[in-house]
């Protein structure tokens, strides 16, 4: 289980996707698609790290690149 959540954009379709981070690994992703992402689409979002992905609030309604989105909040 993760202990820490971070959002950012789907390497696939480009959505909102949240993020689970055990420390600096990544245990777990939800995209907003519903996309089951590839080894090479976990290793994008690997790379990025728990500090470099977006950070989105619960009261936010706006993923890490400004698009409204209202499954955010």
């Amino acid at each position: 289980m993760a202990d820490r959540i971070s959002w950012d954009a789907c390497p696939r379709c480009d959505d909102l996707i949240a993020l689970g981070w055990k420390g600096e690994e990544l245990t777990e992703y939800d995209c907003v698609g519903g996309c089951v992402l590839n080894a090479e689409e976990l290793v994008v979002l690997r790379g990025r790290g728990p500090d470099n992905s977006g950070q989105v609030t619960a009261t936010s309604r706006r993923d890490p690149a400004g698009r409204e989105h209202s499954g955010a909040n």
